[in-house]
């Protein structure tokens, strides 16, 4: 006779290593399941980062089955949790607008547990809800680090860059001390808002005042923040001077910005420079990489430089880099350039 407690952590098992499928199949198989059984398939859904938005969606479908259920398992403060976190993923505001309803009838109110209220807000955030995300963060009476991370965030994402280093503020008289993902969102939003006094204030401050080290992704978040805002100069001064080896990420937000701004000597340089780094073995970089060669491509293109233009196309075949499935960017360059030798 199958053991239920067996069965549930093979769920877990599969679900953590990424086979979706085969805990679904264990699930299905089940004669029996518990209220811990339903989370872990609902959760394992959740977790998954291949086909995300397909697995949030069977997530929200399994929850609607967990309902209507004939063994009468009821949901928990941790089913509510992942359902939140797939509607969150989804932008689905009117599924987790009925998720919080239902939360306030049966389970319990929301601002006594600090998981759901954070769930909460990070849903409406995501959802393009802010005052809604900020009216369930007020109404907390416990906060974590990732409830405050969530909001800084939801405010980012909308533009709010004085309101999130106002959060901060009241987040340190609280007594809660941010992590290095509440800096990324702050950086986010000072990218957002152009706050670029503001945000090379709270970089250089991080580690005296909150303990914080800068860490590659914040030094990338300043690239970007000085890249969008025109200072290119700086921006490349500032990767130059990186405590640590810079990554392909900064040069290509400092090529981007330098496309937008139209400095094609800085572009140039950039492309260079990233053309220079040495790719792995993996796809994902090798896509990457062929990214690159077509943004260069594009900033000898804008600047009527086909010369240089032909000599990147042939550096790209001669290294066997081959364009991104869709991109047209190389094929549509090659016309212009067709076009003017003839």
């Amino acid at each position: 006779m199958p053991n239920l407690m067996v069965e549930t952590t093979l769920i877990h098992f599969y679900a953590n290593n990424k086979d979706i499928w085969s805990a679904r199949t264990v699930f299905d198989e089940m004669a029996e399941r518990s209220s811990v059984t339903w989370n872990a398939m609902i959760k394992g859904y959740c977790s998954q980062r291949k086909k995300a938005k397909k697995c949030c969606r069977e997530a929200l479908m399994l929850f609607t089955d967990m309902l209507s259920d004939v063994s009468g398992v009821k949901p928990t403060d941790t089913t509510m949790v992942s359902v939140l976190s797939a509607c969150s993923q989804l932008g689905e505001l009117y599924s987790g607008a009925c998720i919080h309803g239902l939360i306030e009838k049966t389970i319990f109110s929301p601002e006594n547990d600090v998981f759901i209220g954070t769930g909460l807000v990070d849903m409406y955030a995501k959802c393009g809800c802010i005052d809604s995300a900020f009216y369930a963060f007020r109404l907390m009476r416990e906060k974590n680090v990732l409830t405050w991370t969530a909001m800084a965030t939801g405010l980012a994402v909308h533009g709010k860059g004085k309101e999130a280093l106002e959060l901060l503020d009241t987040m340190e008289s609280s007594g809660v001390k941010p992590n290095p993902v509440t800096f990324t969102s702050l950086f986010a939003a000072c990218c957002h808002a152009g706050l670029v006094e503001e945000g090379l204030h709270l970089f250089h401050n991080m580690r005296s005042r909150f303990g914080v080290t800068p860490q590659i992704q914040h030094y990338g978040c300043i690239v970007d923040l000085l890249g969008r805002a025109g200072h290119l100069n700086e921006a490349y001064d500032f990767i130059i001077e990186m405590p640590m080896k810079p990554d392909a990420i900064s040069w290509r937000s400092l090529l981007s910005a330098s496309n937008v701004h139209g400095d094609v000597a800085m572009a140039e340089k950039v492309g260079k420079i990233l053309l220079r780094l040495e790719p792995t073995i993996r796809h994902v970089d090798m896509a990457d990489t062929s990214e690159d060669y077509v943004a260069l491509s594009n900033v000898y293109a804008s600047a009527g430089r086909w010369q240089q233009v032909e000599m990147v196309r042939k550096k790209m075949k001669l290294n066997r880099v081959r364009n991104k499935p869709g991109g047209s960017s190389i094929r549509t360059i090659s016309n212009h350039l067709d076009h003017d030798e003839l």
